[in-house]
């Protein structure tokens, strides 16, 4: 088939569908194209193929529409092969167009020397894809599969561009002082560029692109192996559940690069992304805050997200809130990440609220015997709680003294066992444990540990004595008697011990002294 031009004075429409089918054999043939279809007038042209879809040829050698002077046009059901161009434009080109519409429709295998391998539009009206392919096209300057230039709005609907390629940016989409980029469940996959923007280059100050459910994957550049986005200095563009995933960027591991502010959504409590600079790796959407931060918003652009955790808390990675150290514990310092961290109260200290600080000393008459404790317990009668290095600890009365009341704060607060008594007790709660002291033993003074033996040369009949009387001149008394002993010593000597038979050892009396047969001298 040789050129058609279809002007302003002409209605445009087309069958191409039921002319491929006119060709003959099993099916629609590609109907080929030995140049252009051209539209230069005002006009709206729509090209309709039913049933299986006509492919329309272009043999390498020719683009396949061209449009101008304000001519829009809607594809629907067809497939673009094989388009060429010396200039923009391997498969379409549009300069001074209206607007573009492909649905059902495929561009392939299409090439230019310039601007955009499938499409290239310039100064023209908006270019919408529904259901559409752009997939193995190239082209020499920005826009392997599809190039705007100062025109109107690029929006894609469930439809993909795939396999294209650059010797320039934007291997898939490039976009330059146009208007928005919009992608709904759409994807770019497996494109190529020389520079950056592997799958898209988007360069227009005043507009802004949006990702809905999408994903740029496998793609590659030599920075900005995915997107490469300077949009609108006052609006932000938006990403929503959209993914940026095997990617490669040759020269550095960039996969995004935001030259403008770009929104994240949706980004959850605990999770931050930032609106500008550059992504490595695979990008599926916010980044969790780390360990020893807190994001409690969802419009959290650094990694710092609402601040350090504070005094009292812990934050584990991606953590919402500041988690409350238990009650029990404390954490003096910033920046907690894990509940180990939380610092046990010591003895003689508590804490009986969650989310602070420091602990404090048990109050007067109290202490804790733990560590860990969220209360202090009440002093039991028998000791006495007091400060030691900072910590209210209990101590036992010692042996010898007693104390029948709680919430003692002091030793004072321990009472003596009287005169002639003992105790060998710690801890003792009543003065029942404070022993008079037997026959042949004494205790002067007060809180005595234990009773003392009357010594030798001395006895103590009674109990309770606070001291021991002296054995009389011939008598006997070994250490701890509690009676006199009559002597059997004769006198001129005296006895100071008893062998086991009862009976005393006689001994001489020591030069100077006088014995009387009795016990010591």
């Amino acid at each position: 088939a040789g050129a058609s031009d279809c002007n302003s004075a002409c209605v445009a429409s087309g069958d191409i569908g039921r002319r491929a089918s006119e060709a003959g054999g099993k099916g629609p043939k590609p109907l080929v194209l030995d140049s252009s279809l051209e539209c230069s007038g005002n006009i709206s042209l729509v090209v309709r193929s039913e049933g299986v879809g006509a492919t329309l040829d272009g043999q390498g050698r020719s683009r396949l529409f061209s449009l101008s002077g304000g001519c829009s046009l809607t594809l629907q059901g067809l497939t673009l092969v094989n388009g060429y161009s010396k200039e923009d434009g391997g498969a379409i080109r549009g300069s001074g167009a209206g607007s573009l519409k492909l649905a059902d429709t495929s561009i392939k295998d299409s090439e230019s020397q310039g601007f955009g391998g499938g499409i290239a539009m310039t100064d023209s009206g908006d270019v919408e894809l529904h259901k559409s392919t752009t997939s193995g096209c190239r082209a020499r300057r920005d826009g392997g599969g599809i190039s705007i230039r100062q025109g109107g709005a690029l929006a894609l609907t469930e439809s993909s561009v795939a396999q294209c390629s650059v010797e320039g940016s934007g291997g898939g989409i490039a976009l330059a002082d146009s208007g928005d980029l919009s992608l709904i469940d759409s994807a770019v996959s497996n494109s190529t560029a020389a520079k950056r923007g592997g799958g898209i280059q988007f360069e227009s100050s005043l507009s802004i692109a949006t990702f809905l459910r999408s994903t740029l994957s496998d793609n590659q550049a030599a920075s900005a192996s995915a997107l490469y986005y300077g949009g609108s200095t006052s609006t932000q563009g938006s990403v929503d559940d959209s993914r940026f995933v095997g990617n490669i960027a040759h020269t550095n591991d960039v996969t995004i690069t935001l030259a403008s502010e770009m929104s994240w959504h949706p980004c959850a409590l605990g999770e931050f992304m930032p609106v500008r600079g550059e992504f490595n790796g695979d990008v599926r959407g916010c980044n969790v805050c780390p360990e020893r931060y807190f994001g409690n918003a969802t419009d959290l652009e650094t990694a710092a997200c609402s601040g350090i955790c504070p005094l009292g808390h812990f934050c584990e990675e991606g953590s919402a809130l500041p988690v409350p150290c238990p009650a029990g514990t404390s954490m003096p310092l910033l920046g907690a990440s894990r509940r180990e961290d939380c610092l046990t109260c010591p003895r003689g200290q508590h804490q009986p609220d969650g989310g602070q600080p420091r602990c404090t000393a048990c109050p007067d008459g109290t202490y804790s015997a733990d560590t860990g404790q969220s209360y202090c317990e009440e002093c039991e009668p028998g000791g006495y709680c007091e400060v030691v290095d900072g910590s209210m600890v209990r101590q036992a009365c010692p042996a010898g003294s007693y104390n029948p009341e709680t919430r003692s704060t002091s030793i004072e607060s321990c009472l003596l066992c009287p005169n002639g008594t003992s105790s060998s007790d710690t801890g003792a709660t009543t003065n029942s444990t404070c022993v008079p002291c037997r026959a042949g033993s004494f205790a002067s003074g007060e809180g005595n540990e234990a009773c003392k033996r009357c010594p030798q040369g001395f006895y103590q009949s009674a109990t309770g004595a606070t001291s021991c009387l002296r054995c009389a001149a011939g008598k006997f008394c070994p250490a701890g008697a509690s009676l006199e002993l009559p002597a059997t010593c004769d006198p001129g000597t005296y006895a100071n011990m008893t062998d086991d038979d009862g009976i005393p050892d006689c001994f001489d009396c020591p030069v100077g002294s006088s014995c009387g047969g009795g016990g010591a001298p």
